[in-house]
């Protein structure tokens, strides 16, 4: 299958292209392919004709995301109904993911697909719109896969690397290290997470809709 990927330097874009053995995998520079731009959307997909878009990138610092909405909006939302408008609009497919931070915690048991979201932050509502947007634009091949608590060798670049790493330098440097007590998250390894989304692909007549897809099987 030729694969067109969006965020292929990011953490899980490169484990996605790390762990690729079976597909013609194309990963552009963001300064060839910008998720925001809607004309370097189409002239890609013009021009590599693919069979699937996978997209990673996602404006993803939820501090950051209250500080800026419009721009937690413009990439976690809109963009991605221009990505599911031109994939339609051209024949492919898409694959793109969201969060947990869609829902509100308040949960006992691990979140199922059908459960009702309730996310508490812009950036939660962000990544809800975005589903919305992708879903309504695109419903019988657009593909939305839920994860949770991302961690990598590549690291995030909007967060300084990932959540492992960060702790492990602050201890190093001797700083007080304050943590959530309240919050719990299924960690979610980006190389078993690629490993999953080359199998779900891999699947014949997969229905577009969304995948809950981390390492507790939730």
């Amino acid at each position: 299958m030729r694969i067109l990927l969006i965020g292929g330097t990011g953490q899980l874009g490169g484990d996605l292209v790390r762990n690729n053995t079976d597909h013609d995998l194309i990963v552009p520079d963001r300064e060839v392919l910008d998720v925001v731009r809607p004309e370097q959307i189409r002239a890609a997909l013009i021009r590599y004709r693919p069979e699937l878009m996978i997209n990673c990138a996602a404006f993803h610092n939820v501090p950051l995301c209250e500080q800026r909405p419009d721009e937690a909006f413009r990439v976690n939302c809109l963009a991605m109904r221009d990505l599911a408008v031109a994939c339609r609009d051209s024949g492919a497919r898409l694959l793109t993911f969201s969060s947990d931070y869609v829902f509100g915690g308040d949960s006992t048991k691990p979140y199922a697909e059908d459960d009702l979201p309730h996310p508490l932050q812009i950036y939660g509502i962000s990544r809800l719109a975005g589903e919305h947007a992708v879903l309504a634009s695109a419903p019988e091949s657009a593909i939305v896969i839920r994860t949770c608590g991302l961690y990598g060798r590549s690291g995030a670049h909007s967060k300084g690397g990932n959540f492992v790493d960060g702790r492990v330098a602050d201890a190093r440097a001797g700083k007080v290290i304050e943590m959530a007590s309240e919050q719990v998250v299924a960690p979610t390894s980006t190389d078993d997470l690629s490993r999953a989304v080359f199998a779900l692909i891999a699947r014949r007549g997969l229905a577009g809709g969304i995948y809950h897809l981390v390492n507790s099987g939730a």
